[in-house]
C-alpha cells in the first residue's frame, strides 16, 4: 500500500526499515478507510517514520509505542521548545504519533490507553456528532479533531441550559 503514495524506491526501503515498518502497508490502509486523504496519509507516514525513528533512539522497540511513548515524546518536545507550532497547533509529529498509537491500539499490537477508556464524553458532545453526521455528512475523523475542543467548551460553560431549545410561543 506504500508504493501507492510514494514512489521513491529508498524512501519506501527506509520506511519499512524503521519500528513503525511492520504496520505502515496497514497503517496506510486503516487511514485510506478513514477518509484521510492522500496528503495528509503521506504526511502521517512521514511524521510516523521519525516517531519511530525517536523511539528507537530511546531504546524503545515496536510493542513500546503506546500511549507512555507519546508521554515521552511530548516531553522531549516540550524540553525542546518544539511542542506547539507558532499557531498554537500541536507539533505534527505528535499529532501523527497519536494516530499511529491509536491505531496500533485498534489492531491489538499494544493495549489502549486507560486515558480514553476514562475519559468522559458528555451527551450533548454525541448529540452533535449524532447531528453533525445526519445534516451535515461529517465523517468520523473530523468529529476526532472536535472532540477536545468541544468538550472542553462544554465543560467551560457548565451544564447545559435546555431552555434555549424550547419553542417559542
Amino acid at each position: 500500500m506504500l508504493i501507492s503514495y510514494f514512489k521513491s524506491p529508498s524512501s519506501i526501503a527506509q520506511y519499512r526499515a524503521g519500528l513503525a515498518g511492520p504496520f505502515l502497508d496497514q497503517f496506510v490502509s486503516w487511514l485510506a478507510d478513514r477518509g484521510y486523504q492522500r496528503v495528509s496519509i503521506r504526511r502521517h507516514v512521514r511524521e510516523v517514520a521519525h516517531y519511530a525513528t525517536w523511539a528507537a533512539s530511546e531504546g524503545l522497540c515496536e510493542i513500546s509505542l503506546d500511549s507512555a511513548s507519546l508521554a515521552k515524546l511530548r516531553n522531549h518536545l516540550t524540553d525542546q521548545g518544539r511542542f506547539r507550532e507558532p499557531s498554537g497547533n500541536q507539533n505534527h509529529i505528535y499529532q501523527s504519533a497519536c494516530v499511529f498509537v491509536r491505531f496500533l491500539e485498534a489492531i491489538n499490537v499494544v493495549h489502549p490507553s486507560t486515558e480514553h477508556s476514562k475519559a468522559h464524553v458528555p451527551t450533548l458532545y454525541l448529540e452533535f456528532c449524532d447531528w453533525m453526521k445526519a445534516h451535515r455528512g461529517t465523517l468520523d475523523i473530523t468529529l476526532a479533531s472536535y472532540r477536545l475542543p468541544v468538550v472542553n467548551l462544554l465543560q467551560t460553560l457548565g451544564p447545559p441550559n435546555l431552555v434555549y431549545l424550547q419553542p417559542l410561543d
